[in-house]
């Protein structure tokens, strides 16, 4: 049986991040946030998605998120999280209060770049409006000049009655390229889909993972890890993620 690369807030240290990132491309730490901070940026998620649904049945633009793409794929702009007339940016002041930045030091060093433009809220659901993301790497919309980590955070529950994420615990050092991509730039999700039969065809059973998170759990991968939304009939409720990106 393969071992996941799953750590426990209280015994998770930088090289201990490292040597699992390095080996699995992924790894997930359990109870590493606060709890009652990410359900106050759930409560004002699910109040901007409320109002991005009423606007969108109205047939109105309804983001000033730059990036339509993301959008129709469940993004929003991370300034829709800040309450109003409090501070501003409140998910990156989350990340940087946290341990996250002292467990890339190994990996990214002490000083790092957050990915601003795609580091942002995310819906995903049975639902139809945001469609699930198939199979792809980050790395063919944000390029592949050094290691980006995405700390990709659940709102809520998610892989049992909300969509959860899988990933290929097979580290990848370069943008895949299956036959008749002929190495285009992707400009959209149908441009970077990685065909589930090639993916299924190219890794062990084994590789494939798609873990039980709870609020205060994270995912950490790189932009050159395979995922995708993972979802399945039985899933009736959306899940609210962040994903922030770093290099």
């Amino acid at each position: 049986m393969r071992v996941h690369p799953i750590l426990d807030s209280n015994e998770v240290n930088e090289k201990a991040f490292k040597d699992y990132f390095v080996q699995f491309g992924s790894v997930v730490v359990r109870k590493l946030l606060d709890k009652d901070i990410l359900n106050s940026l759930l409560q004002r998620a699910e109040a901007a998605y409320s109002a991005y649904d009423q606007q969108h049945d109205l047939g109105q633009r309804v983001s000033n998120h730059q990036n339509n793409v993301l959008e129709k794929f469940g993004a929003i702009a991370a300034t829709e999280l800040d309450e109003p007339g409090g501070p501003a940016n409140s998910m990156i002041k989350m990340f940087l209060d946290s341990r996250i930045p002292s467990l890339y030091a190994n990996l990214l060093g002490r000083k790092f770049t957050i990915l601003s433009g795609i580091s942002v809220p995310r819906r995903q659901g049975p639902f139809g409006r945001n469609p699930s993301v198939p199979y792809h790497q980050d790395a063919t919309f944000t390029g592949n000049q050094g290691l980006i980590i995405n700390s990709w955070i659940p709102l809520n529950q998610v892989g049992i009655k909300a969509p959860g994420l899988e990933v290929i615990l097979s580290p990848q050092s370069e943008v895949l390229s299956p036959p008749g991509y002929m190495g285009r730039s992707a400009a959209s999700y149908d441009e970077i889909d990685l065909k589930e039969n090639f993916i299924i065809q190219k890794f062990h059973k084994n590789m494939f993972w798609s873990p039980v998170l709870e609020p205060g759990d994270v995912m950490f991968f790189s932009h050159l890890t395979i995922h995708r939304t993972y979802i399945t009939p039985q899933m009736k409720k959306s899940r609210i993620s962040l994903e922030i990106r770093c290099t």
